[in-house]
This record gives structure tokens, C-alpha cells and sequence, in this order.
């Protein structure tokens, strides 16, 4: 059973795909970008159901997709 699989770029974690509840099935997608780290949960129909992005200055914007439609409606920011 696979429970994560991280593509590297040049040394450095560019994408990472995982079963947080070893269903089987991929629920989590984090992209890695230098200066932050996204991450994404995904529905059992794959369309993301929430977000968070790591900033520069530490702060913290979740977000969430309230209607299963694949846009992420509401959002929050959480300054240090």
C-alpha cells in the first residue's frame, strides 16, 4: 500500500500526494513552492474541498469549498 508519493525538483519537494486514511484512495495534494507550502484535502469525487497557504510573513489563509462544487468560497487569514 502507498501512503505517499513526493516529486522532487532539483533536490527539493515540489508535490506531494497522500492517503491520510489509508483507504486506498489519495486525499491530500500539497504543492511546495519556495517561500510557502499549499495544501489541499480532497472529496472521495477528487474535487477539493479545503486550502491552506503558508505565507512569507507566517500567516495563514484557510479556505474552504462550503458547497462541493470545486470553488473555495470562504476564506480565512491568521496573522502571528
Amino acid at each position: 500500500m502507498i501512503v505517499s508519493v513526493t516529486e522532487f525538483e532539483n533536490g527539493s519537494p515540489v508535490i506531494q500526494r497522500l492517503d491520510m486514511n489509508t483507504d486506498g484512495h489519495i486525499d491530500t495534494v500539497r504543492h511546495f513552492r519556495s517561500g510557502g507550502q499549499t495544501a489541499s484535502a480532497a472529496h472521495v469525487n477528487d474535487v477539493f474541498s479545503s486550502a491552506e497557504r503558508y505565507r512569507k510573513d507566517g500567516s495563514i489563509v484557510y479556505s474552504w469549498d462550503l458547497d462541493g462544487d470545486g470553488t473555495l468560497e470562504y476564506s480565512e487569514e491568521i496573522r502571528n
